[in-house]
């Protein structure tokens, strides 16, 4: 059984480091048409793009803050009229700021939330009004186990990635009549720019998985191409765990 996502346009958030990168690239080699969003981090987009460029993929680029509606408005305008449609959008743009719960500030709160959460609200919104137009499209939304499990300094962050779970969820419910899949993926510990130097989490999730945490980021991208995929068309409102641990 083949994933074929050759020709499918396929728009991935917070592309230029991390998981998105690593995304990116797999994506690259899937023959697909690739539009890669990042915001701040501008050298290592112009290292991605350097690197599309070199494998002859078909691409778009943009400097987008997803927080920001006319942003998201205007690049996805300029996607159709490139492509002529969209057929996969991938949130997965994200911060961390953390903190203890008692000294957290509205600043921190409100920063991570308004990334995490409103800004996957908009992509989503922008996207399924192109999508059901269309009468086909799939989202996928990238939470967090900590989104189901919870974690100590990250009271922003889990609240982010559950209401993540709670929004793939309805969108479903409402968007299935259209022919638009929703669904959430909750990566395990991977170690990206985010997380690094948290050696203490990196230590727990190995402690507490059944399996190499390594293979985390292999997995994750193998589930992605499956939910991009027309094999996942019966799939829809569904979270899916990428990690080894129980919970």
């Amino acid at each position: 059984m083949k994933i074929d996502l050759s020709e499918k346009v396929i728009i991935i958030t917070g592309a230029s480091s991390g998981i998105g990168n690593y995304l990116a690239k797999k994506y690259c080699e899937e023959k697909c048409k690739l539009v890669v969003c990042y915001n701040k981090n501008v050298d290592e987009a112009m290292k991605l793009e350097s690197y599309l460029k070199n494998k002859g993929c078909k691409y778009m680029l943009f400097r987008v803050d997803i927080k920001i509606s006319r942003e998201v408005v205007i690049m996805m305008g300029k996607v159709v009229k490139k492509f002529g449609k969209i057929d996969v959008l991938i949130n997965n743009a994200g911060i961390i700021l953390d903190n203890t719960l008692l000294e957290m500030s509205d600043k921190q709160w409100d920063s991570v939330i308004s990334t995490n959460l409103t800004g996957t609200f908009i992509c989503c919104r922008e996207c399924a009004k192109i999508m059901r137009t269309q009468n086909f499209g799939k989202i996928i939304n990238i939470s967090s186990l900590k989104g189901q499990i919870g974690s100590e300094f990250q009271a922003n962050y889990c609240s982010s990635k559950a209401g993540v779970i709670g929004l793939t969820k309805s969108m479903a419910k409402e968007l299935c009549v259209f022919g638009i899949t929703v669904n959430s993926v909750c990566p395990g510990f991977i170690e990206t720019n985010l997380n690094m130097g948290m050696e203490t989490k990196k230590e727990r999730a190995t402690s507490e998985s059944l399996l190499d945490i390594k293979n985390n980021l292999d997995s994750l991208s193998c589930m992605l191409a499956f939910l991009s995929s027309n094999l996942s068309n019966g799939v829809t409102g569904q979270v899916f765990n990428v990690d080894s641990r129980l919970i």
